[in-house]
């Protein structure tokens, strides 16, 4: 009774442990979610969800049937490439994603673990927290960027499988998915030789001296000009009286007058004493 105990014991234990090791199906877990079924036959027709159903440990980074429709254009390995990179080595939910310890992390993926990654970090993703708090995915490999955005949780079995919803199908360096090069800064111009003469600027007409002065160049009168008259005293816009005409007939005389004057003089000299003679 004891050794038949102890059998049907462990037979038990190891249907546990297949149980167990086989807790998800990663096919089953997609059909409730029709928005995902060209990522869910994708992952069936590349062989993929079998190798996900036997990791105890899984994060499915999953597109929408309009965003998946970029694999259509792939060859059917650098499909299954692009879409391994979508398979993540560990559990990771939002919550683990938003509190990242530096902000950025890279994630060891399938493809990776296929054996069929050659280039430099080209099985890894890189998971950054934006100064948004979005989080965002891209190809670890050189030269790539963040290009899918991580969305919601579609389903979640705490530290088996985590199935996320992303923006976009993360690029592959190694495939025709879309890579973006870093901006490059604008080149400067090169700097003038030693002893270079420098180049003589015409002078323009308003830098050259103008001969007109201007009013604020035009003498300014002073305040005896500006006084107003005396009281009395006889304005432009007056009058001449009787006197100031008189005074200036005589000022006023020509030159010619002033000469005929003196010449009756002398002649009235010389006329005079015979005048009285003859009286």
């Amino acid at each position: 009774m004891s050794s038949s105990s102890s059998t049907s014991t462990l037979v038990l234990l190891f249907f546990l442990f297949i149980s167990s090791s086989h807790a998800f199906n990663i096919t089953k877990i997609l059909e409730d979610h029709s928005e995902f079924s060209s990522f869910n036959d994708l992952l069936s027709k590349t062989k993929l969800a079998d190798q996900i159903n036997k990791r105890e440990t899984i994060t499915v980074l999953a597109v929408d049937n309009g965003a998946v429709s970029y694999l259509s254009g792939l060859s059917e390995d650098d499909a299954k490439n692009t879409l391994s990179l979508h398979v993540v080595l560990d559990y990771y939910d939002t919550k683990k994603l938003e509190r990242l310890n530096n902000k950025s992390t890279i994630l060891t993926t399938l493809f990776q673990a296929s054996g069929e990654a050659s280039g430099q970090k080209q099985g890894f993703i890189n998971a950054t927290v934006l100064s948004s708090g979005d989080v965002a995915f891209g190809p670890a490999a050189p030269d790539s960027t963040l290009n899918s955005n991580l969305i919601k949780s579609v389903a979640s079995q705490p530290y088996n499988v985590s199935v996320l919803q992303v923006s976009s199908v993360i690029g592959s360096s190694n495939s025709t998915a879309p890579s973006y090069a870093p901006m490059r800064s604008p080149k400067k111009a090169p700097a003038p030789k030693h002893g270079a003469e420098a180049p003589v600027h015409d002078e323009s007409p308003s830098d050259a001296p103008s001969e007109e002065k201007s009013p604020s160049d035009a003498p300014t009168p002073s305040p005896m000009d500006s006084s107003p008259p005396e009281p009395g005293a006889p304005t432009d816009n007056s009058p001449p009286s009787p006197d100031d005409a008189k005074e200036g007939s005589a000022s006023g005389a020509a030159p010619g007058a002033a000469i005929f004057g003196s010449s009756s003089v002398v002649i009235l000299m010389v006329l005079w004493p015979l005048l009285l003679l003859m009286v």
